[in-house]
């Protein structure tokens, strides 16, 4: 997400460029915040007496927030209009992925480090296409940088078994060498699934998804780019950055080690400078918030937790505020 502060006047200027950070955005937002946005708006004539529209027409609008709805890949904020000049209605401004808009409301430290924590570049990814003759490596983040082109040695009657294994091993050499976490092979026919077979009977690295496509080359990046896998993949990143801090919190909850949970244990914790990340539950995030705009003045990070996953509802269980600590309260 691309955001500007200008909290001396408690202005925000956001364009969110994934659905998540719709999401976090329709979390973040409250309601009663002055919100500003390019919105089409229909257009009405009077024939005779009755009202006719004509069509509809781009403007620019302020409205006064009160209903936040996110579904699918929009953000819906909906609120009186406020902008001088216009009619006083209702009016829904739509948000989607790299829409501009301009939030003005009194902004919380721990909402200021959310947004800007989605605005770290996503991690790299590496995807091969591949078929039985050609395969192209290339490293995504936000864009896909090309970075090998390989032929499978021998071709018809004279590709066999091991003109095939020295293919794979060729990829997988060079996959090999991508410092990245997350690897995606795609292609027609078996090949794809006969790299990833070769790949991890020899322990060489970790598959994250093998996807089913129609074509090679720039085609086939662009079919796996459609696909939505690279999304998920990125969800399921988050989920599991999330996932291993809760369950860091109770494995120390277990052992009667270093955590707290409750949120006046957790308060008590944290004034004494014993706390190294707040976890809450999200939505217990504005219950809180008192607690959480004072985490930064101890040095404490914090990381809001979905519920969408099980250790997110197990936070949520224990009451949707924990901490980690640095060292045992006495």
């Amino acid at each position: 997400m691309k955001s500007k502060f200008d909290l001396r006047h408690n202005i925000a200027f956001l364009s969110p460029e994934s659905s998540d950070d719709l999401w976090l955005l329709s979390r973040l937002i409250e309601p009663g915040a002055e919100i500003t946005a390019k919105t089409e708006r229909s257009v009405y004539v009077l024939r005779g007496e009755e009202k006719v529209k004509v069509g509809r027409k781009t403007i620019t609008l302020t409205i006064k927030l009160e209903k936040i709805n996110f579904e699918g890949d929009v953000l819906r904020l909906g609120g009186k209009i406020i902008s001088e000049g216009a009619d006083h209605g209702w009016h829904t401004i739509e948000v989607r992925q790299f829409d501009e808009i301009k939030v003005c409301q009194e902004w919380k430290s721990w909402q200021i480090e959310q947004i800007k924590a989605a605005a770290v570049q996503p991690e790299p990814l590496a995807l091969c296409v591949l078929d039985e003759t050609e395969a192209d490596v290339w490293i995504i983040t936000n864009t896909a940088k090309h970075i090998a082109a390989l032929k499978a040695p021998g071709t018809g009657k004279e590709s066999g078994i091991s003109h095939s294994q020295e293919f794979y091993g060729n990829v997988a050499s060079i996959l090999k060498n991508q410092k990245v976490k997350h690897f995606i092979i795609a292609g027609p026919g078996f090949a794809k699934e006969g790299l990833k077979k070769f790949i991890e009977e020899r322990g060489i690295l970790k598959i994250s998804a093998v996807l089913s496509i129609s074509s090679t080359g720039e085609t086939g990046l662009q079919e796996v780019l459609k696909s939505g896998i690279l999304k998920k993949i990125m969800k399921e990143s988050r989920i599991a950055a999330e996932t291993e801090a809760v369950e860091r919190f109770l494995t120390e909850l277990a052992k009667g080690g270093l955590a707290e949970y409750g949120l006046e244990n957790v308060r008590v914790a944290l004034e004494q400078g014993a706390v190294e990340i707040i976890l809450v539950s999200e939505p217990k995030a504005r219950e809180v918030e008192e607690l959480l705009s004072s985490a930064k003045n101890y040095g404490a990070k914090v990381m809001i937790i979905s519920k969408e996953h099980e250790s997110g509802e197990k936070l949520y269980n224990l009451g949707g505020i924990a901490a980690i600590l640095r060292f045992k309260l006495s």
